[in-house]
């Protein structure tokens, strides 16, 4: 069986201030994009489509994220492609959860199956092979009010349930939910010290998956990071082997922080993405899923030293028809930019940011109104009439 597998959507996203027409540009792109990843989808000729939870940006999108989506789904499966769909935890509010709505009631359509309250094992068959999919939603972890820690006694109930519920399949069983594996999570996350336990802060924002419940499944799917990436390994149970897949966000545009010695291992890279296609039928190794890459918005960073370098990218970012997300280091003074240049990359650009490493360390070290009027003398002298103005006749404070 030929599987499509994505993830993060976030349908109806706004960021940053541009518009194209009188539509915020980053949300504009991200319906281009996913039209793009769903044209991509059916040409594949797929069987099944999987998507891991954040399909919406919000759990109350508006009408126009609404009727992108719904059009989305219904390309795909007006194509003959099924899909199923978990809910993340941009699709969940807790006003929602009590008043018993949730956006996904707004996308019911024939051939989509839709999960955002407990979990399903679906079993798909095709040729005499069975896949089982078990789908599994964003959870919101519970708190408890005495303690303020989580309570996960429901939690570790659902696990239970869970494996008790696969315990007897036979096939390929994938495990499709919007959380994070718990061997993953980055070390520095942790506030417990010694014992290197999750913080609580990590355990009420994040679904995560105990390697009890992961290791029963040949494939873990997994939507919520951004980054993409494939990590085989063996489970420790028994000689399998086991994929845990995340395809990653339509839009890249932010970095998630996990145990860099597992990354290491895994098929990964920060700014491609695109639609994952996993064929069910082949041995669990990396040789069994491919990605189609889709050019979409990058979230570049960088750290520079030198003026002429610096001005050399402004002239390269000035001229790029693809608006992308920058975020330069620069060690150095804003008198050696192209002034010119910059404001051409800013308009190239969906948001480009210029750190002054020097100013910023400067700025860093103003404890008072005093230094700040001293710093300004010194470094932008040009600018202390305009400060003094805003300041409404209190400017006399830096005069003294």
């Amino acid at each position: 069986m030929k599987i499509a597998i994505v993830s993060d959507n976030h349908f109806g996203k706004r960021k940053f201030r541009k518009m194209t027409g009188s539509m915020n540009t980053y949300e504009y792109l991200n319906y281009k994009y996913n039209d793009e990843f769903a044209d991509d989808i059916i040409s594949s000729n797929v069987d099944l489509l999987l998507i891991a939870g954040d399909f919406f940006d919000t759990a109350n999108p508006t009408t126009v994220a609404l009727e992108k989506a719904q059009l989305f789904l219904d390309k795909i499966t007006r194509n003959g492609i099924e899909v199923i769909m978990v809910g993340g935890n941009h699709d969940y509010s807790s006003r929602n959860h009590i008043l018993g709505v949730h956006p996904f009631d707004r996308l019911k359509m024939d051939g989509v199956h839709l999960s955002h309250q407990n979990y399903e094992v679906i079993t798909k068959e095709k040729d005499g092979e069975q896949v089982h999919v078990v789908a599994l939603p964003w959870h919101q972890p519970e708190l408890n009010q005495d303690t303020m820690k989580v309570d996960e006694t429901l939690m570790n109930q659902l696990w239970v349930d869970i494996i008790n519920d696969i315990r007897k399949l036979k096939g390929k069983v994938i495990l499709l939910t919007h959380g994070v594996v718990e061997e993953m999570i980055s070390n520095n996350w942790s506030k417990t010290g010694e014992e290197n336990e999750v913080s609580e802060a990590t355990k009420i924002n994040n679904m995560i998956l105990p390697k009890i419940l992961t290791d029963k499944f040949d494939y873990v799917v997994i939507g919520h990071i951004h980054s993409p990436f494939n990590l085989l390994k063996q489970k420790d149970d028994s000689y399998k082997k086991q994929m845990v897949i995340s395809p990653g966000a339509t839009i890249i545009n932010d970095k998630s922080q996990f145990n860099l010695e597992i990354l290491n291992k895994a098929d990964m890279n920060q700014i491609k993405t695109g639609p994952l296609y996993l064929d069910t039928q082949s041995e669990i190794s990396m040789d069994a899923i491919e990605r189609h890459e889709i050019k979409t918005i990058e979230y570049i960073e960088s750290e520079m030293y030198d003026s002429n370098q610096l001005n050399n990218l402004l002239l390269k970012v000035s001229q790029m028809n693809q608006p992308h997300i920058w975020k330069i280091r620069y060690h150095g003074n804003m008198e050696e930019m192209d002034q010119e240049m910059y404001q051409k990359a800013r308009d190239h650009s969906l948001n480009f940011l210029i750190q002054l490493e020097g100013e910023t360390e400067t700025a860093n070290q103003l404890v008072s109104v005093r230094d700040f009027w001293e710093w300004l003398d010194n470094r932008k002298p040009e600018y202390r009439e305009e400060f003094q103005q805003m300041v409404k006749g209190e400017s006399k404070i830096g005069d003294n």
